[in-house]
């Protein structure tokens, strides 16, 4: 009897079992008849409303909807369009041949849209942000205010959308930004993978574009603070491959949707430069071994962008530095770069020769030599920029340029340049440069100094034949005013100065610079004789006052032939009235040729000054005609006697394009007085010159 009561509780359970199981039989049953007789296609308009509701646009679905039911239900959709917000380039953001999206159902309780798996086939994907700055791939639910209220900001947020696992097969993604400009890559495959919603994202990219193969491999943050809804920097590691070139970011992104807070070390490693024209879009020249790094950075909201440690190096190149750019109404430009070597000819020699340049229109011409092109004035006003370049040694053009120096400043429309210096082949020249584009009439100021040229090494920098030896110094100092060279000319104030003391210099070629003005004289005859003549000095002072130049001085002094030129020029007009006496040595003295020179720059005109030819020769006539009946004797008497009297014929000339003050009676030949204001007026004469005319 004891066992009756286990018996009954043994039958009961088997019972409680059987109903069980029939009942998981039953709820089997009716899932798979559910499964068998559910058609999602019916359901078509409450999912179209359901993506309106949760991102605010508008999904259309072409074709057949496919669906497996679980606890991550698989939806297979074909022919998809999606929609852009309004105010972007084309209605649609993407559309698609086929969509297959998994999808967590357990994370939409709590308004997180957690995709599983994506894969797209043969998509048409437009990445692109608005004039206004808005991104289309920022959502934002149906009917949203712009702002959620402080009662109901839970509400007012749109869900959390997260993205696991992404696969694109085919197709083309194309990146258009504010300034309607769109890069277009067409995809071989691409995929994306996260461990969860706020795991970091690994993509990998194989893709063409102009049919140059592109591959991308990155680590980022995860898809949700790029889709806007993280807090934190968002990291980013890219690695880029394409024609054996490789590029690679690496760093984070504080703001990604708005790309903003960048902090990202960048470097390029291009073995060959030119292989990266299809990407260009243009031929790019054929360059070897290009090696760059920068790091890159933004403040002021974005508004200023900084390269920081940069660095460039090429064969025969090496540039370091900084650079910055600064958007707002008025943008600063500034930079601070820096160089051991730049060999230009060596970068130039793998250059192909340049096509032909189509014949241009032929320009207005205003009759003037020197243009009256208007200057680039409106950057000057609209742009700031403070940048500065030192280079130790610069070769172009066969020479060795060292310590190049340039600091160019841009303030509010005043543009200075200082220092800008290099040490020529033949010398230091410093260069200061002034201008102020806010007045009608933009003042301009120059100042050049070059006080020790070797001239045959200058020369021959220039590319020009080593015709002339001995040591060249320049010196300028001009204002202007104008928005063209011509306008600047003819208003030009100050002096240019130029001065040789001692060389030497190629008889036919002083000869041919002085054929013009010895034309059809029996004096031109005496000036083809050959070899190098002894150059005593070179002397040139050009004053300008209101754009009228008057020379204070030219004076060439050789063994074979002598210059001295009075008269000036008028810059506005480009009008010539001066006076040139040329001389060679005949018998021991000088014979003059004088000539005056008028007309324009464009079309000068030179005859013989009948005046200046008597009384210029007068002195001489008289001491050869006495030279003759004397046997000769007072002729060298006299030449004795006016080389006494007259003292240094180069002391005066040389002083005054030296800026100096005329040197005191007595001074050595060629010797540099102490520095003095530039002398005002026509040169002074004093008892030197008046002895000197008794013997002209």
């Amino acid at each position: 009897m004891a066992h009756a009561p286990t018996r009954r509780r043994g039958r009961l359970i088997r019972i409680v079992a059987l109903a069980a199981g029939g009942l998981v039989v039953l709820a089997v049953a009716a899932v798979a008849v559910l499964v068998a007789t559910f058609d999602p296609n019916s359901y078509k308009p409450q999912i179209v409303a359901a993506v309106q509701s949760a991102t605010g646009r508008e999904l259309n679905i072409g074709g057949r909807i496919g669906l497996s039911i679980s606890l991550q239900p698989t939806l297979e959709v074909s022919d998809v369009s999606f929609s852009n917000p309004p105010g972007f380039s084309r209605p649609q953001m993407a559309t698609l041949h086929k969509l297959e999206l998994q999808l967590a159902l357990v994370p939409l309780l709590s308004r997180q849209i957690q995709i599983a798996r994506l894969v797209l086939e043969q998509p048409d994907i437009l990445l692109e942000t608005s004039a206004q700055g808005q991104s289309n791939w920022q959502f934002a639910p149906a009917g949203a205010p712009p702002a959620a209220s402080s009662g109901n900001a839970a509400a007012a947020a749109p869900p959390v959308i997260a993205l696991s696992s992404l696969r694109i097969e085919g197709g083309t993604i194309a990146l258009r930004n504010a300034a309607g400009q769109t890069t277009t890559f067409g995809l071989t495959r691409l995929a994306a993978a996260a461990a969860s919603p706020d795991a970091p994202l690994h993509l990998t990219v194989d893709a063409t574009y102009n049919a140059t193969p592109v591959g991308l491999t990155a680590d980022t943050g995860p898809l949700s603070a790029l889709m806007g809804s993280g807090g934190s920097p968002w990291p980013v590691k890219l690695a880029i491959t394409a024609a054996s070139a490789k590029f690679s970011v690496d760093g984070t992104v504080a703001q990604p949707a708005a790309g903003r807070g960048l902090a990202l070390a960048v470097t390029a490693d291009i073995p060959d430069l030119a292989a990266l024209s299809p990407l260009a879009g243009a031929p790019l020249p054929p360059l070897k071994a290009i090696a760059a790094q920068l790091k890159l950075a933004d403040a002021d909201g974005g508004n200023t962008i900084a390269a920081s440690d940069l660095k460039l190096s090429l064969p025969k190149l090496d540039l370091a530095g900084s650079a910055s750019f600064k958007r707002g109404t008025r943008p600063m430009i500034t930079a601070n770069l820096s160089g051991k070597q730049i060999d230009l000819d060596a970068l130039k020699a793998p250059l192909p020769a340049g096509t032909p340049a189509k014949p241009a229109a032929p320009a207005v011409r205003s009759g003037h030599v020197i243009p009256d092109t208007r200057l680039p004035l409106d950057a000057l006003r609209q742009t700031d920029a403070d940048v500065q370049l030192a280079v130790d040694d610069l070769l172009t053009g066969g020479q060795d340029y060292k310590t190049v120096k340039l600091h160019l400043l841009a303030k509010d429309g005043k543009l200075t340049l200082d220092p800008a210096g290099v040490a020529t082949p033949g010398g230091q020249v410093d260069v200061k440069l002034t201008m102020d584009a806010n007045p009608a009439a933009p003042p301009v100021t120059l100042t050049l100094r070059a006080p020790s040229l070797a001239l045959q090494t200058l020369l021959k920098a220039l590319g020009k034949p080593g015709y002339a030896s001995g040591t060249l110094e320049l010196r300028a100092d001009l204002r202007g005013a104008g928005d063209s060279p011509h306008a600047i000319a003819a208003s030009l104030d100050g002096g240019i100065g130029a001065a040789v003391a001692k060389g030497e210099i190629d008889s036919q070629v002083l000869g041919g610079l002085m054929s013009s003005l010895l034309k059809n004289t029996q004096i031109n005859q005496l000036a083809s004789k050959t070899g190098m003549s002894a150059l005593n000095c070179f002397a040139l002072r050009l004053d300008a006052s209101h754009g009228a130049g008057t020379l204070r001085a030219l004076k060439l002094d050789s063994s074979t032939l002598g210059l001295d030129g009075t008269g000036g020029m008028n810059f506005g007009s480009e009008t010539l009235d001066m006076h040139f006496k040329p001389t060679v040595g005949v018998a021991g003295t000088n014979v003059a040729t004088p000539v005056i020179v008028t007309g324009t720059f464009a079309d000068p005109s030179i005859k013989p000054d009948a005046v200046g030819l008597v009384t210029g020769n007068a002195g001489t006539a008289a001491k050869l005609a006495l030279g003759a009946s004397t046997g000769g004797l007072a002729l060298i008497a006299g030449s004795a006697i006016e080389k006494k009297l007259s003292g240094d014929p180069c002391a005066e000339p040389l002083a005054l394009a030296r800026f100096s003050s005329p040197p005191a009676a007595g001074s050595q030949p060629g010797g540099t007085a102490p520095a003095a204001s530039p002398p005002q007026g026509k040169p002074s004469t004093g008892p030197v010159s008046t002895l000197k005319s008794l013997f002209q």
